[in-house]
Parts: structure tokens; C-alpha cells; sequence
């Protein structure tokens, strides 16, 4: 049974809250695909976790066998918030920008997670890299909402973007790789016009797709990971061609798709009659245009799963 684990750091409440339209969206089309599910929420924009201090910090870096009740008392809070992300095969984060980064109940529990015994190990041994996760093999969803625009790579504004690089900078605690952080934001909240009313309706459509595609039998492969280096349609074309006659034959299927690359969304009735000849090989008809931001976007990526 997958679960997933959702997360609101919103301030706003339901009827204002962008983010919470998104994770609610994102839950209510995951638990449709995914009937059987276990769903945890955790609201931490309307209950706030509190701010670690120095006894959190004592306690935290005393070993289990020689804590004082004081400190077990302390950590349990902690506890039973790493023992939510260890149950999880899935977070979907809602995180509005705030001031150009993380709101502070988002900090406040990420500080909560990031505990030495219990989420990452420390070893000097290891040189100048002493910090290893403890936890793997997570989904990281991130639905954002953002007063202006253009905070992507590459954007006028990618310079001022707190708040993705310190989500993707903790995400280890969370057992989470930066390959599998999705991320998809609304923009131009402040402006009103017609580009927020566009850019809502695109995360709308880019979070069906993301909680749709992201079933438990449809994890990739390691072995079935193919990254197309290449910028141009006609080559993408080729690839893609080629690898999926490959998945074909050896009875793999195609999950999902995800690119940026603006050539290969050329390519989109090329998919149109691909999957109209081999539509029985085809979870769904994958739209090259996806609406949303992944650490997956340095290169198009074509995700061949067992179904």
C-alpha cells in the first residue's frame, strides 16, 4: 500500500490558499488512481511546529541511551513528525514563496527532520562530506504559488528564488534525490491578470498529471532510464522511437514523460500518432508541453516502467 504524506505550510486559510487548492487537487486525484492508499496530513500553516532552541539542540545531539527524560519529552514532537516522512512513499509539499523563500513554518519543520540518528548520519571519516542520508527512495512534490514571475532557470527572477534551491538543498533528509523532486508553481498571484488566471489553470493541469502519474507499479527502473542529450525534434524523434520499440519488446510501457526542452515539444503530433498505433502500450497520452518544473529538466527524460 503506498502512502502519501501531505504537507501545507500555507498561512492562508483554505478559501485564500493557492497551495492548499493545489495539494488538495493533488490528493483527491491520487487517491482516485490510487483507491487503497494511506493518507497523512500534516498542516503546519495553521499549526505551526515550534522553533527548535538550545534544548531541542542538546537533546538532539545527546545519544538515545544517555538522554534524560527531559529530552526523550523534547524530541517526541520531532519523533512523530520523522516517523510521518519514514511512513511515506510520497510528500507533496504545499509551499507558497514568502518574501522570496520558505514560510517559517516550513523551516520549522524541516529543522524538526533533519536529526542526526534519525534522518541523516555524521562521520568525519568520511572527509569533507561527513552527512549521509538515512532515509531513500522517496517522491517529492512540490506545489507552490508566487506573487510574481519568472523564477525558474533561466527567469528574470531566478536569481531571487529562495525557496526551490533550500527545499532541494534539505530534500535529502526527507529521502528524497534531486531527480525525484516535482515541482509546480503558480505565478503572477500580485498581478491579477490574465496570465495568473493561465498560469493557475496550467498548475491545475500539470498537478492531475503529476498525481496521475505517479503510481506505485510505475517507480522507474534503473535499467530503464533513458536521457535523450539531444536538442533537436528529428533526433529526439529517433530516440524516443528507438527506445520504445526496445520497451516493446522487452514488455515495459511508457509512464510518463517530462522536458522543458522547448524542441522537443515539436514533437507533439509525433506522440498524437504514436500513441494512436501503439496505444495499448500507453498508460496515457503523454503531452510534451508539460506545465511544470522539474530537476529532471536538464534534459528531456523518457521514464520506462513495468506496468
Amino acid at each position: 500500500m503506498t502512502t502519501l504524506l501531505r504537507i501545507d505550510a500555507s498561512a492562508q486559510l483554505e478559501d485564500r490558499s493557492l497551495t492548499r487548492m493545489l495539494t488538495t487537487l493533488f490528493t483527491t486525484e491520487f487517491l482516485a488512481a490510487n483507491p487503497d492508499a494511506k493518507v497523512i496530513t500534516r498542516d503546519i500553516g495553521q499549526d505551526p511546529i515550534p522553533a527548535i532552541d538550545h534544548r531541542f539542540i542538546h537533546a538532539a545531539f545527546t545519544p538515545p541511551e544517555a538522554r534524560e527524560d527531559w529530552m526523550t519529552e523534547r524530541l517526541a514532537l520531532s519523533d512523530r513528525l520523522i516517523d510521518e516522512v519514514e511512513a511515506a512513499d510520497i510528500i507533496v509539499l504545499g509551499a507558497p514563496m514568502y518574501n522570496y523563500g520558505m514560510p517559517a513554518a516550513l523551516k520549522g519543520w524541516i529543522d524538526h527532520i533533519a536529526r542526526i540518528g534519525r534522518t541523516f548520519s555524521f562521520d568525519l571519516a568520511r572527509g569533507d562530506f561527513p552527512i549521509e542520508p538515512i532515509l531513500k527512495g522517496k517522491l517529492l512534490v512540490v506545489l507552490s504559488s508566487r506573487g510574481e514571475f519568472g523564477f525558474a532557470p533561466g527567469g528574470p527572477r531566478a536569481h531571487l528564488n529562495a525557496l526551490d534551491p533550500a527545499i532541494a538543498a534539505c530534500a535529502h533528509y526527507f529521502g528524497v534525490d534531486a531527480a525525484d523532486i516535482h515541482t509546480v508553481a503558480i505565478e503572477y498571484q500580485e498581478f491579477k491578470d490574465v496570465r495568473h488566471d493561465r498560469s493557475v489553470l496550467a498548475a491545475k493541469d500539470a498537478t492531475r498529471e503529476l498525481a496521475r502519474g505517479l503510481w506505485p507499479d510505475c517507480r522507474p527502473h534503473a535499467d530503464a532510464i533513458a536521457v535523450c542529450q539531444t536538442i533537436s525534434a528529428a533526433a529526439a524523434i529517433q530516440c524516443v522511437s528507438s527506445w520504445m520499440a526496445a520497451a516493446i519488446s522487452s514488455g515495459r510501457g511508457l509512464a510518463s514523460t517530462e522536458t522543458s526542452s522547448a524542441p522537443l515539444r515539436k514533437t507533439s503530433s509525433f506522440w498524437r500518432s504514436f500513441s494512436s498505433r501503439w496505444s495499448g502500450c500507453l498508460l496515457w497520452d503523454p503531452p510534451i508541453n508539460v506545465h511544470y518544473l522539474t530537476s529532471r529538466t536538464i534534459y528531456p527524460l523518457i521514464l520506462l516502467t513495468k506496468f
